[in-house]
């Protein structure tokens, strides 16, 4: 992926990475599709103690929803309310999207309710119709985000 390259080639320069470019490198995983390159790159933020932001983690929550891989993006989620990040509702509709890809409508349902708790801005019902729909639910699984797959 050009974006790891990027990344990869600047440190190899000497040129200083920052939050930006790593950000822009995980959008691009996530148009690319490519979930566990995000998540390399998150962990790489971490490890250069860069400072990860809510748009950064986003994208990477993002990447996992958009590849089904809801565990990934339950442990982000974790990470960012550890690390007493804001949480928008951008984040919230990611991750509930990400359960209704995986049939977790139990897990959407409380998430919602954990949304109610955090006081973010209520989804609207159209974006919750397609989490309710689903019928079974699998087991959870909380990996760290960096011990990717």
């Amino acid at each position: 992926m050009k974006a790891l390259e990027l990344i990869r080639m600047m440190a190899k320069s000497s040129v200083e990475s920052n939050t930006i470019s790593f950000g822009a490198a995980i959008s691009a995983c996530e148009k690319g599709g490519n979930w566990k390159n995000a998540l390399q790159l998150v962990c790489a933020t971490a490890k250069r103690q860069l400072e990860c932001n809510t748009i950064t983690f986003n994208a990477a929550i993002s990447t996992c929803e958009k590849n089904g891989e809801w565990a990934q993006a339950v442990q982000l989620l974790g990470e960012m309310a550890h690390a007493r990040m804001e949480v928008d509702t951008i984040t919230f509709n990611a991750v509930m999207s990400v359960f209704e890809k995986g049939g977790e409508w139990q897990k959407a349902l409380q998430l919602f309710k954990l949304m109610a708790q955090c006081m973010v801005e209520s989804m609207p019902l159209l974006s919750m119709q397609p989490s309710v729909r689903v019928q079974r639910g699998k087991s959870a699984i909380r990996p760290s985000c960096c011990s990717v797959r």
